[in-house]
């Protein structure tokens, strides 16, 4: 079908990227719960960056921490891109911010030395990830 074709394709586009960013963001509209991811990566030969949207989710349920983690790890295995994920930005919800200390878990990762745990509304969630790309061939000479 369709829907397996255009899967199969953002696939196989991102079969060939080392790394990408993802992001992510929930909402409510008539009592029905909804999760969006957006895909970001700079493409290798133009250095371009480029944008696709992912996914678009029903959530059943509310936008429980441990829903929104299920959530992420089911998006990623299906594009196959959990080990090719440098970054998920959202908002600095409390459910977000839970969810990546129980994935990061999950996935043997610690990241809540990078998560702000004073964290209030106005303030943005960033979890870094340092030295990514050492060691890689970079393409800036060639502009």
């Amino acid at each position: 079908n369709l829907y397996n074709k255009m899967i199969n394709e953002i696939i196989s586009e991102l079969d060939t990227i080392k790394y990408v960013c993802i992001t992510a963001d929930c909402w409510s509209i008539f009592h029905r719960s909804y999760i969006g991811f957006t895909i970001h990566w700079i493409n290798p030969q133009t250095l371009e960056r480029c944008s696709k949207g992912l996914a678009c989710k029903r959530m059943v349920g509310r936008h429980t921490y441990d829903n929104i983690a299920e959530s992420i790890d089911k998006v990623l295995n299906e594009f196959k891109i959990q080990n090719k994920t440098t970054l998920i930005v959202t908002d600095n919800a409390a459910n977000f911010v839970n969810s990546f200390r129980v994935y990061s878990n999950d996935n043997g990762s610690d990241v809540n030395e990078c998560i702000d745990t004073n964290i209030t509304e106005e303030n943005e969630v960033s979890i870094e990830i340092t030295n990514t790309l050492d060691g890689e061939p970079s393409n800036v000479d060639n502009l």
